[in-house]
């Protein structure tokens, strides 16, 4: 009995640990995407200032 709580515990916790890197990775992707966004905002508004300047 004692072996399969173990094993029961051992799997939830393997669970919990990708889950955490699952919710790290997925926050860290979806971190990365909005940057690359805002920057792609950024440098439109940019060469649009710049074209106005010539």
């Amino acid at each position: 009995m004692w072996e399969v709580c173990s094993n029961i515990v051992i799997g939830l916790y393997i669970l919990d640990m990708w889950s955490v890197l699952f919710v790290m990775y997925v926050g860290v992707c979806s971190n990365i995407v909005i940057g690359l966004y805002v920057l792609d905002m950024w440098s439109v508004l940019f060469v649009m200032y710049e074209g106005g300047m010539f």
